[in-house]
């Protein structure tokens, strides 16, 4: 659907790969409902995908990612766990909160990351509270001064 999709609006900037990212190599099964936002990871599903660590990807790309955005629907865990040492070189992520934040802020980098933190564009204020539906960032440290100039304040720990 996706390639469709790119098709059709001419992008050309744009790259989709067929390739599920997880914690280790193989194939990830999926369930196969048309464009709907919660298909998933399921033993059972009818969907069979090749499957590469985050890490071997930008590895093979040739790419360090700045952002990531996770909504998978419950496997973000694992996609985190399979970038190994790159999240610590990773900006942003932003991730839906499947997990409990403990556990999701247990799989990030300790020193590395502030999270989870929700954005207010209207204030430029990112805040521990979460006051919309929107996805959790976790915030890499290096990239505070560049928020702070841009106008952006953190609420404090």
């Amino acid at each position: 659907t996706l390639q469709r999709m790119l098709e059709a609006n001419g992008r050309e900037n744009v790259h989709a790969w067929r390739l599920a990212l997880s914690d280790s190599p193989g194939e990830l099964r999926f369930t196969d409902g048309d464009c709907s936002p919660i298909n998933h990871v399921s033993e059972d599903g009818a969907i069979r995908v090749a499957c590469e660590t985050g890490e071997a990807f930008c590895e093979r790309e040739q790419v360090v990612p700045d952002v990531i955005k996770i909504d998978t629907e419950g496997f973000e865990i694992r996609v985190l766990q399979g970038f190994g040492d790159l999240l610590a070189r990773t900006r942003y992520i932003f991730a839906e909160m499947n997990a409990a934040p403990e556990v999701m802020a247990a799989t990030l980098p300790e020193d590395v990351f502030d999270g989870p933190l929700y954005v207010d564009e209207r204030t430029k204020r990112l805040s521990r509270a979460r006051h919309n539906h929107e996805d959790a960032v976790f915030l890499n440290r290096v990239s505070l001064p560049e928020l702070t100039s841009l106008g952006y304040r953190v609420d404090p720990r």
